[in-house]
């Protein structure tokens, strides 16, 4: 929703999980929806060329891993306190790849926002990747903020379940911030004609 706020078309993927997580089948589900998207780009009025891809926590390592192993790539990345690294595989109900290894100049440019404090996806997940891009040569945004707990979401209250840890104003700033970077990314919304005189 905040993004069709900001203009954009908005898909959401429900990928496998459980006992049908094992990687790469998630992969496959978002390889499958991506090319679904372009597929009927012109009916759905969709830019195929300006598609990015957004995840938090385990679905930020999905999209991650869509922008780097993907037989089909997004045009961009937004990636919100991602799993990165294999050193999480113990938490989740599959082991998964360390990302950041998978870096490459292909990599589409990345939008990371985390915080310093994440007591489950510790901040090194995205440093580590923001790394990767780096020397890769593709451009990235990265936004750590001070406080914050893990699983904040826009960290607004309608978002929060009513959890008052999930609520935080700084944070919130991040669709703003993500929201310009698009643009920039991907250009301004088009505003060439003049009203009709009445």
């Amino acid at each position: 929703m905040a993004f069709l706020a900001q203009g954009y078309h908005a898909f959401v993927l429900r990928y496998s999980i459980k006992e049908n997580a094992a990687f790469p089948a998630p992969l496959r589900d978002a390889e499958e929806a991506l090319e679904c998207i372009r597929a009927n780009a012109g009916p759905w009025g969709v830019r195929p060329d300006k598609i990015a891809v957004c995840g938090f926590s385990a679905g930020g390592h999905l999209a991650a891993a869509l922008g780097t192993m993907g037989r089909v790539c997004p045009n961009a990345l937004i990636l919100g306190y991602p799993v990165i690294l294999d050193s999480l595989s113990h938490i989740l109900a599959v082991s998964i790849p360390s990302l950041e290894k998978h870096v490459d100049s292909q990599t589409p440019p990345t939008f990371i926002f985390t915080t310093a404090n994440d007591s489950v996806v510790p901040v090194n997940h995205s440093l580590k990747f923001a790394e990767a891009l780096d020397q890769a040569g593709v451009p990235f945004e990265l936004h750590i903020f001070q406080d914050g707990a893990h699983g904040l979401s826009l960290a607004k209250p309608h978002t929060s379940s009513g959890f008052k840890e999930l609520v935080h104003a700084g944070v919130a700033r991040w669709v703003e911030l993500c929201a310009v970077w698009l643009e920039n990314l991907f250009g301004g919304f088009a505003v060439e004609h003049e009203m009709p005189s009445t």
